[in-house]
């Protein structure tokens, strides 16, 4: 089983992601908070210690002489099902080793400085925010043979990288969340689209992440210049600033101390995830009939987390069994509760808690595909708008 995750540590809301500028406006990225960086989870829901082999016999019993260590490199959030795993690896004769490196940026950073010679074989937990800095730096490689499960996957997440070699294996909505209760109790509707939440009315009562140390925080403005365009989105901010928004240094943060729905905050409205609801369900006591928050649709913007074989390995088969192996129906039905993201699997079903209370969003905002260093300048201007 996967180590025990309490509600403040969901894998499942944040996919950190600091943006900072040294070689590839990763390297000087540090975490969020004391553990180990801003993640859905407040702490690190990894199966394995760092470095060690998640299928070592200390672990759960050898795996064979003749198995083959197939080195994955994650960032620190990643859970996977030990039962599951074990399967796997008695199947195909290889014993997985995580190396968990930080948050994404840090792990992106990792393969970069690595390229060539590469600490790992396969690198999982990359998203659409940092793929074009893997692309760039040319660390991935094309596998050879066939990936099983690749015709099961949603055809939408694999818009856009027909020729990048990667899979995507999870996917989540970054969405604002509501707090119904005190929504109400301010006799105020919901707001539906981005544009709403800088009016007067709305922007004292949201509670954002700072996109320089936040991937929630990160893809919100990156929505919104997706959204409004150049020229337009630079108003939205000033808007939002000047109409009382508050940006916070972390999710945890913004949904344990700001948000009215996450804990004793005053802001009833929060950059969070579209899993977030499902949370409230999945660990209360009892079965429940409602949750108190909410999605708003309209605000969702998708990521997407992939996995690829990183250039330089000497076991291309063994990581492309690796790529099988998080396509598997054992691994895409553990997704949602283990890390709190939905399968990239079509055809796996949801737990009942997210069917019921945080579907994925039908028609989600696309994230937009930015460049390093259009993403810095994006950052600079922000920072200058928001004082």
């Amino acid at each position: 089983m996967t180590r025990s995750t309490s509600l403040p540590s969901l894998r499942g809301l944040a996919l950190f992601a600091a943006s900072c500028s040294v070689l590839i406006a990763l390297a000087s990225c540090s975490n969020d908070d004391a553990n180990s960086g801003e993640t859905r989870s407040g702490d690190t829901s990894v199966t394995s210690e760092v470095g060690s082999e998640v299928g070592s016999d200390t672990d759960r019993g050898p795996t064979g002489e003749d198995s083959t260590v197939v080195r994955v490199l994650v960032h620190d959030s990643v859970a996977i099902d030990s039962d599951v795993l074990q399967s796997f690896e008695e199947e195909h004769a290889v014993s997985i080793e995580l190396i968990p490196a930080g948050d994404a940026g840090a792990m992106v950073n990792q393969a970069v400085l690595t390229k060539g010679e590469p600490i790992a074989d396969v690198i999982y937990g990359l998203d659409n925010t940092f793929l074009p800095v893997a692309i760039a730096n040319d660390v991935l490689t094309p596998w050879t043979g066939t990936i099983d499960g690749v015709d099961s996957i949603e055809p939408d997440l694999t818009a856009g990288i027909a020729d990048v070699p990667v899979i995507p294996v999870d996917f989540g909505d970054v969405c604002i969340n509501a707090d119904v209760e005190a929504m109400q109790a301010a006799g105020l509707d919901m707001p539906e689209t981005l544009a709403d939440l800088a009016s007067p009315t709305y922007a004292p009562l949201l509670v954002i992440e700072d996109p320089r140390q936040s991937s929630p925080g990160l893809s919100f403005l990156l929505a919104s210049f997706a959204e409004l365009g150049e020229g337009s989105w630079e108003t939205y901010w000033t808007d939002l600033a000047n109409n009382g928004v508050l940006v916070a240094g972390s999710w945890e943060t913004a949904y344990f101390d700001e948000f009215s729905g996450g804990g004793d905050g005053d802001r009833p409205l929060v950059v969070s995830y579209s899993t977030s609801p499902a949370a409230d369900a999945v660990y209360a006591e009892e079965p429940v009939d409602h949750v108190g928050t909410i999605n708003l649709d309209r605000t969702c913007v998708r990521q997407v987390e992939y996995a690829g074989i990183l250039k330089g390995t000497d076991i291309p088969e063994e990581a492309g069994e690796v790529l099988s192996f998080f396509l598997s129906t054992p691994f895409q039905e553990r997704i949602a509760t283990d890390m709190f993201m939905y399968p990239a699997r079509g055809d796996v079903a949801l737990p009942a808690e997210f069917e019921r209370f945080a579907p994925p969003p039908a028609d989600p905002l696309p994230m937009p595909s930015v460049s390093p260093d259009q993403r810095d300048e994006l950052l600079r201007t922000w920072a200058d708008l928001m004082g």
